[in-house]
């Protein structure tokens, strides 16, 4: 919109600056002078000047063509008439551009008329825009308010969950501890129990080792009296048999029939004990 008033002012300078300056700058045309004038004014009295007053073009040309029969100097007022045409002239030419801009100075306003309701528009849009923008920060504002009430809030609350929560830990540390305490007293005590009763069960196992390896001993003490009372048996019945093997090989005499079949018997019974000899050595 500025650019364009700027626009119009600079096609509308040219002609209007001049025009409004010739009409509007209240010339002033002196008196003549004394001695051109018919009449002369005391000396000291100030001559009154008159304001420049624009006539009609065929007021001004009358004018200057019946000049005043009293006035001594024609010429010079032929001349001034000639300057008024000329400034008149000037003024129609500027006012014939000027109406030849009309069209473009039509357009212009309209372009200006249409960039302020466009720009009237535009402001109302912003403005409502600016509005919206107002409430919406109103209710941002609102919202953070609240936000920032419920965040103390939460904050409180969570201050005291911490602190009921480390004086509940502190009781359950300490409830645990004493719980861990009686724990591994007991288990302590459990275990001089079981230690007490292994070792008495060890005393025990060992009695028991110590009682079969008296055994043991007895045991292979008889075996061994056993081996020499065995030994002292075959030997006795090993006799007997040799006497009953040369009977059958006729050296003994007819009379001991008898004692042969003992004899048989004898060596039987020797060979038996022997096999029990060796199972009890194994």
């Amino acid at each position: 919109e500025k650019d364009m008033v700027r626009r119009a002012e600079q096609v509308a300078s040219p002609v209007m600056k001049e025009t409004y300056q010739f009409l509007e700058a209240g010339l002033v045309f002196p008196k003549p002078l004394p001695w051109m004038g018919p009449g002369r004014r005391p000396s000291g009295e100030p001559e009154a000047e008159e304001p420049f007053v624009p006539k009609q073009g065929n007021e001004i040309h009358q004018a200057f063509r019946e000049p005043n029969s009293g006035d001594p100097s024609p010429a010079f007022h032929q001349g001034q008439a000639a300057a008024m045409v000329m400034r008149l002239a000037a003024c129609e030419r500027r006012m014939d551009h000027q109406e030849s801009q009309g069209p473009l100075l039509h357009r212009v306003m309209s372009e200006i008329q249409q960039l302020r309701e466009g720009t009237s528009s535009l402001s109302r849009s912003s403005e409502e825009r600016i509005a919206q923008l107002s409430s919406s920060l109103a209710q941002s504002h609102r919202e953070a308010s609240l936000a920032h009430e419920q965040l103390k809030a939460l904050q409180a609350e969570f201050r005291e969950f911490t602190s009921h929560s480390m004086s509940r830990q502190s009781a359950d540390r300490s409830e645990i501890g004493g719980q861990v305490g009686q724990a591994l007293a007991l288990q302590k005590v459990n275990a001089e129990e079981w230690r007490s009763a292994v070792r008495n069960k060890d005393a025990l196992v060992q009695n028991e080792i110590d009682r079969l390896m008296a055994g043991v001993e007895d045991l292979r003490e008889k075996q061994i009296s056993s081996q020499a009372e065995l030994r002292v048996r075959l030997s006795t019945l090993e006799a007997p048999a040799m006497a009953g093997r040369a009977f059958q090989n006729g050296v003994v005499t007819a009379g001991a029939g008898a004692g042969g079949y003992d004899s048989a018997y004898l060596s039987q019974a020797v060979e038996y004990l022997r096999e029990q000899l060796d199972t009890v050595r194994q």
